[in-house]
């Protein structure tokens, strides 16, 4: 009968080892170790070997032999029958088992038990008891020494061995009902035993009746306190009850009384991994690998850990060893591939993984990271399979489900399916704040929700990330002086060619000329290219951070003593917004980059514009108190845009439509209120940009089709160059909005162009871009109140042509004279913003919504 602890865990996915898999060669070498000891006559060397290995192999026949054999001549001979019984249970031809187990039951002195033994051999190998061997066997009975116990107890504890065993091979069996309801029945009649609640407590738990499991393994601990492995299995059930710091505990408890037991070591290192204590996670796995140096997956572990510490040349070294030793291994190939990719090498990265893949095909991780690789390439067609074969092997893993859902939006517009994907992944991970941002983003293109419910899902955002991290604020030392330079960060993924920096640099240019600021970049990017050149000359201090955890992000920002932090990100991409929510400075806002309430508490403030977020109206749907400035943002026009060219209409005959707007955001009801446009304006078209790569177009024109739309009337343009898209502004007459969630680049680029955008002022605030973008330029004639309103404006202006061809060759100048096209200005309405919100927190007043007026400037 087994007494071995419950299977450990692996590296990442708290699934159970297959010793036979992982382990042989740390176990032969152990089972030499063994048998030379045994040889030497070192008896309790080799009994600590044999133990080590059944610890982690508790099924392998030639350990518990060896064991037996040893312990039955070291006066245990009751704790002998059940590993020489296990042995039997795992080699039953071996007749060698059978020849020690017999001799072990001789020297309790009842012929019944040895007779029923021999029996039960003769029944394995096919044949009778030969009568001189019954007789041998039972002459040895009657010759043995006189027992210590008398006769019928000793008979009790054979009978209660047999009983044990019963109830081990059901288990190894998996027939955990059966182990039930013996091991019940066990303890009604002999409820003291401790092994007999362990083994209750291991066939709840595989049935996943946690709470029950934790109750038997808690009854078992309590019979045997001072046994390894009981410790060790209430340290695993605690852990399925998410009772991290009762595992813990235990878990050091089994250490404490046996330092040599494999799993205890592993399960800890994984314990502390996920509880984030890196450093004693890696020490724990390091001194598993003293013990056994040929733990395979010990190596993998200490890869994983060191490939989150950040440190990945260390990592890259040890994987690239455990692919030389380990060969065979996927695990270790997928390592390999894993830090390779992380390291921005993915085409040396790719062989690895799909040797991994090779190597075992149940690998979901394998096939994540493949799927990563392409999806960080855009390529979405390629990607897809790759995270679906990941769930079909693993349907909890959270990353699969969230990059899934990410294409989901990108390649399909399935925006239900990428909820369904998004919500899975949070439920299914540990920390998985970025699919919850990924979440949040896609409920605002939605519209399936209400302001007030989509506010919810923001604050529930904060409930699941940011509450444990609250009652660990730092208390902020900062000089309280009001008049003093200002240390002020900003934190992005998108310091490069990306839209936000198109909106932020004509604002930093500004900002970095005031003396009374000290400007700190926070990059959290690795791509460099000519913008991030150029925002580099407006920062005094530039930390990449890309490659940095949360906790050393934060420990930076509090090491440079930043009075005040800008969020430049907000649910989008690349966001950093759990730094944030470790409140590491003691002013936090967020501008530019999403449009709506970051969800924390740890963020004080949120800028916008009175066209954006009229005084009053939005405040409820904040937890940041709203900054008006009289422009929340500048557009900073391409370089390579060409001159506006005469109204198409005007040559061509017929209407020209467009949108470049991205694809996740043309929902059905943008088709809708599309369709019934170009229904009332005869012989229109549509130009739809900014098709992804692989996209299959079809869905969209059954779309327009089952509106009256066909297809001749409708043309697509995939990515491009900055040069060929704003070129594209040439063939369209009107930009037609997506809802509820507008366009905000794409409408800006076509006023430039001379192009308006047709939209719909709704109530969600992803729905309001453009009325803040055609509020400042006024050109609130195109912003019409609901669909009806918007067919209507549109064919006014379709009706029109020789008012629209004015506005077309009017609106850049009309651009360069707003505010938009001044950063100067707003550069300077956000520095008064940020005394403000200085001035405030020095006086110890808590934020207070305010707004920076025009002629103050």
């Amino acid at each position: 009968m087994s007494q071995s602890a419950f299977p450990a865990e692996t590296n990442e996915k708290n699934a159970q080892m297959t010793a036979k898999e992982a382990f042989e060669q740390a176990i032969q070498q152990l089972l030499h170790l063994a048998q030379a000891a045994t040889a030497a006559g070192d008896v309790p060397h080799a009994i600590a070997n044999y133990k080590l290995i059944l610890d982690n192999a508790p099924e392998r026949p030639d350990a518990n032999f060896g064991l037996g054999k040893l312990l039955a001549v070291s006066d245990s001979p009751d704790t002998a029958l059940i590993y020489l019984e296990t042995a039997i249970q795992g080699a039953p031809q071996c007749e060698e088992y059978w020849e020690a187990y017999i001799a072990v039951l001789n020297l309790f002195g009842d012929t019944e038990i040895v007779r029923q033994a021999m029996e039960l051999r003769a029944t394995v190998f096919h044949s009778a008891v030969p009568a001189q061997k019954e007789q041998e066997a039972l002459a040895l009975v009657e010759l043995a020494p006189p027992a210590k116990e008398s006769t019928q107890a000793k008979t009790s504890a054979a009978a209660t061995a047999a009983e044990m065993s019963k109830l081990s091979s059901l288990y190894d069996r998996g027939n955990f009902q059966d182990v039930e309801r013996l091991a019940r029945k066990l303890i009604q009649k002999n409820a003291p035993n401790g092994i007999v609640w362990r083994f209750l407590g291991l066939a709840l738990l595989n049935s996943s009746r946690f709470d029950d499991a934790e109750q038997a393994m808690l009854k078992s601990l309590e019979l045997l306190p001072d046994d390894a492995v009981a410790h060790f299995n209430f340290a695993l059930v605690s852990g399925k009850n998410n009772k991290l710091t009762i595992a813990e505990a235990h878990y050091r408890k089994a250490l404490e009384i046996d330092d040599k037991m494999l799993a205890a070591y592993n399960n800890l290192a994984n314990l502390l991994r996920v509880a984030g204590k890196l450093i004693e996670s890696e020490s724990f796995v390091r001194k598993l690998l003293v013990l056994a140096p040929d733990f395979a997956f010990a190596h993998i572990n200490l890869v994983g850990i060191l490939r989150q510490r950040k440190m990945l040349p260390q990592a890259l070294e040890l994987a690239k060893q455990a692919v030389s030793r380990f060969p065979a291994m996927a695990e270790a190939h997928h390592a390999l591939g894993s830090v390779l990719s992380l390291m921005g090498q993915d085409d040396q990265a790719l062989p690895y993984l799909l040797r991994a893949i090779e190597l075992n095909p149940k690998l979901a991780d394998a096939y994540n990271n493949v799927g990563s690789i392409y999806l960080d390439k855009k390529d979405f067609v390629v990607a897809r399979p790759y995270f679906e074969k990941a769930l079909e092997n693993d349907p909890k893993l959270s990353n699969a489900h969230r990059c899934l859902g990410q294409i989901s939006i990108s390649l399909d517009s399935e925006i239900d399916m990428a909820e369904q994907h998004f919500r899975r992944a949070i439920q299914y991970g540990k920390n998985e704040s970025e699919a919850n941002t990924c979440l949040l983003f896609c409920l605002s293109e939605t519209g399936k929700l209400n302001p007030q419910e989509l506010f919810q899902e923001h604050l529930n955002y904060s409930a699941r990330f940011e509450s444990p991290l609250i009652p660990g604020w730092p208390k902020h030392a900062n000089v309280k002086q009001k008049d003093r330079v200002l240390r002020v960060g900003f934190v992005s993924g998108d310091f490069h060619n990306h839209a936000v920096a198109t909106f932020a640099i004509p604002v930093l240019d500004y900002l970095s000329r005031f003396a009374t600021l000290d400007l700190y970049a926070y990059d959290n990017n690795d791509v460099e290219d000519e913008v991030s050149k150029e925002l580099r000359t407006y920062f005094k201090h530039w930390r990449k951070i890309h490659k940095s955890d949360d906790e050393n992000v934060v420990g930076q920002i509090l090491g440079d003593q930043i009075d005040i932090l800008c969020d430049l990100s907000g649910h989008t991409a690349k966001n950093r917004l759990m730094v944030f929510a470790h409140k590491p400075a003691p002013i936090q806002f967020s501008w530019i980059g999403y449009p709506g309430t970051t969800g924390l508490q740890a963020m004080d403030y949120y800028i916008g514009d009175q066209f954006y977020l009229p005084p009053g109206q939005f405040d409820h749907l904040f937890t940041e108190k709203i900054a008006n400035l009289p422009c929340a943002a500048p557009f900073l026009p391409s370089p390579l845009a060409p001159e506006v060219q005469a109204l198409p209409a005007m040559s061509k005959g017929y209407i020209s439509f467009g949108s470049f707007n991205r694809l996740s955001k043309i929902n059905t009801q943008t088709l809708d209120a599309w369709s019934q446009l170009l229904s009332v304006v005869e012989n229109s078209r549509i130009l739809i940009g900014a098709m992804p790569t692989g996209f299959d177009t079809s869905a969209l024109i059954s779309a327009f089709a089952a509106n009256g739309i066909s297809f001749e009337r409708i043309s697509f343009y995939g990515r491009t160059s900055v040069e060929e898209y704003l070129n594209l502004y040439n063939k369209i007459d009107i930009c037609l909005d997506s809802f509820p969630f507008n366009g905000g680049t794409t409408t800006h680029h076509g006023l430039w162009m001379g192009v308006p955008t047709l939209s719909i002022d709704g109530n969600l605030l992803a729905s309001r871009s453009a009325a803040a973008i055609l509020g400042q330029v006024g050109m609130q004639g195109f912003l019409a109140k609901d669909v009806d309103d918007f067919v209507v404006r549109g064919k006014y202006w379709c009706d029109n042509l020789d008012k629209l061809s004015e506005v077309r060759m009017s609106l850049r100048s009309v651009c360069q004279d707003s505010i938009k096209c001044k950063p100067e200005l707003i550069a300077t309405a956000l520095h008064q913003a940020m005394r403000k919100m200085w001035a405030n927190w020095c006086d110890g007043e808590r934020p207070e919504a305010f707004s920076i007026n025009k002629s103050n400037l």
